[in-house]
Protein backbone atom coordinates (compact mmCIF):
# COMPACT_ATOMS: atom_id res chain seq x y z
CA UNK A 1 0.00 0.00 0.00
CA UNK A 2 1.57 3.75 -0.95
CA UNK A 3 1.64 5.87 1.86
CA UNK A 4 0.15 9.42 1.52
CA UNK A 5 3.59 11.09 1.52
CA UNK A 6 5.04 8.37 -1.41
CA UNK A 7 2.21 9.81 -3.41
CA UNK A 8 2.61 13.07 -3.07
CA UNK A 9 6.22 12.68 -4.25
CA UNK A 10 5.45 10.50 -6.97
CA UNK A 11 2.83 13.04 -8.24
CA UNK A 12 5.36 15.88 -7.74
CA UNK A 13 7.66 14.20 -9.71
CA UNK A 14 5.46 13.50 -12.65
CA UNK A 15 4.21 17.65 -12.67
CA UNK A 16 7.60 18.36 -12.74
CA UNK A 17 7.86 16.52 -15.57
CA UNK A 18 5.16 17.85 -17.58
CA UNK A 19 6.01 21.50 -16.07
CA UNK A 20 9.48 20.83 -17.70
CA UNK A 21 7.84 20.27 -21.08
CA UNK A 22 5.31 23.49 -20.40
CA UNK A 23 8.26 25.24 -19.86
CA UNK A 24 10.04 24.03 -23.30
CA UNK A 25 7.03 24.58 -25.19
CA UNK A 26 6.73 28.27 -23.77
CA UNK A 27 10.23 28.88 -24.19
CA UNK A 28 10.67 30.08 -20.56
CA UNK A 29 13.58 28.45 -18.37
CA UNK A 30 11.78 25.74 -16.12
CA UNK A 31 13.18 26.76 -12.65
CA UNK A 32 10.44 30.03 -13.47
CA UNK A 33 7.83 27.68 -14.37
CA UNK A 34 8.71 25.05 -11.29
CA UNK A 35 8.99 28.13 -8.83
CA UNK A 36 5.42 29.36 -9.96
CA UNK A 37 3.99 25.87 -9.75
CA UNK A 38 5.06 25.22 -6.27
CA UNK A 39 4.35 28.48 -5.21
CA UNK A 40 0.47 27.50 -6.42
CA UNK A 41 0.45 23.88 -5.06
CA UNK A 42 1.39 25.56 -1.86
CA UNK A 43 -1.93 27.15 -1.24
CA UNK A 44 -3.53 23.77 -1.96
CA UNK A 45 -5.50 22.90 1.63
CA UNK A 46 -5.28 18.95 1.06
CA UNK A 47 -2.27 18.39 0.11
CA UNK A 48 -0.19 16.40 3.07
CA UNK A 49 2.62 18.69 4.66
CA UNK A 50 6.20 17.52 3.33
CA UNK A 51 9.29 18.64 5.38
CA UNK A 52 13.04 18.76 3.83
CA UNK A 53 15.79 19.76 5.68
CA UNK A 54 17.13 23.22 4.58
CA UNK A 55 20.74 21.37 4.77
CA UNK A 56 19.47 19.14 1.82
CA UNK A 57 17.34 21.75 -0.20
CA UNK A 58 20.81 24.29 0.14
CA UNK A 59 23.53 21.25 -0.58
CA UNK A 60 21.48 18.72 -3.35
CA UNK A 61 18.51 20.27 -4.44
CA UNK A 62 19.80 23.98 -5.55
CA UNK A 63 22.98 23.49 -6.94
CA UNK A 64 21.59 20.86 -9.48
CA UNK A 65 19.02 23.33 -10.20
CA UNK A 66 21.08 26.01 -10.83
CA UNK A 67 23.38 23.96 -12.83
CA UNK A 68 20.95 23.15 -15.06
CA UNK A 69 19.49 26.18 -15.31
CA UNK A 70 22.60 27.84 -16.39
CA UNK A 71 23.11 25.76 -19.53
CA UNK A 72 19.43 26.58 -20.71
CA UNK A 73 20.80 30.40 -20.33
CA UNK A 74 21.10 31.50 -24.43
CA UNK A 75 24.73 32.88 -23.20
CA UNK A 76 25.90 29.57 -22.19
CA UNK A 77 27.12 28.25 -25.24
CA UNK A 78 29.18 31.61 -26.18
CA UNK A 79 30.50 31.89 -22.56
CA UNK A 80 31.47 27.62 -22.82
CA UNK A 81 33.75 28.08 -25.76
CA UNK A 82 35.30 30.99 -25.20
Amino acid sequence: MIHAVQLVLLLLLLSVSLLAAVAKKLQTPYPIVLVIAGLLLGFVPSMPRVELEPDIVFLVVLPLLLYAAAWSLPGAISLATS
